[in-house]
């Protein structure tokens, strides 16, 4: 994704998997995205949640984890021996989609999307192969956020707080995952407390 320096987004390319098993794992952990990380500690690494994973769909409790190499839990479709790649569902009782989790290799990668009972999106994550990477946010409803959060590689940097108006409210960094400075505002946009630690 490219931006101009007024922050309006003015392109967007994907690039799907077409063969996710067997596949180098280095080549989804690029040197790129760590050093486009150290230079914009906001980046957003967004996903295209339709062509980025295969769309196998495949019952999230009939998933089995086991524990990875690196203590990660991988997810396995019932029966098989490969890793689980596709798109993990689970409805709700009364059969509406409850939420969806994109897996790659058996680690989660791409967007996890909780849903609302009228279908609206209450809470989308995002993962780069098993770590929580990019933009996290709440939703207050359609278009409204509650709350977001930015994460590197597992490490948050950030976390937004939103008035129901949509005005920010508390706007908290992060630096190795801890708090380093919260700002809060009140509902006109006013600061009216910042405090580091």
């Amino acid at each position: 994704m490219e931006w101009d320096e007024a922050g309006n987004l003015v392109k967007e390319e994907t690039y799907p998997v077409h063969n996710p098993r067997g596949v180098n794992e280095q080549s989804f952990e690029t040197n790129e995205v760590t050093d486009l990380d150290r230079e914009n500690p906001d980046f957003d690494l967004s996903f295209d949640n339709e062509g980025f994973a295969p769309e196998r769909k495949y019952p999230y409790k009939d998933l089995t984890f086991r524990e990875g190499a690196n203590k990660e839990r991988i997810a396995y479709a019932k029966g098989e021996e490969e890793p689980f790649t596709g798109v993990g569902v689970s409805p709700k009782r009364k059969g509406s989609l409850g939420w969806e989790t994109r897996f790659l290799n058996g680690k989660l990668h791409g967007k996890k999307i909780l849903f609302y009972n009228d279908g609206f999106i209450a809470r989308e994550e995002t993962y780069l192969n098993g770590a929580l990477h990019g933009k996290t946010i709440g939703w207050h409803g359609p278009n409204r956020p509650s709350w977001e959060r930015q994460h590197i590689n597992g490490k948050q940097t950030s976390y937004k707080h939103y008035y129901q108006s949509g005005s920010k409210w508390i706007e908290t960094s992060f630096k190795d995952g801890k708090p380093v400075l919260k700002s809060t505002w009140d509902e006109d946009g006013n600061l009216i407390e910042s405090e580091t630690y």
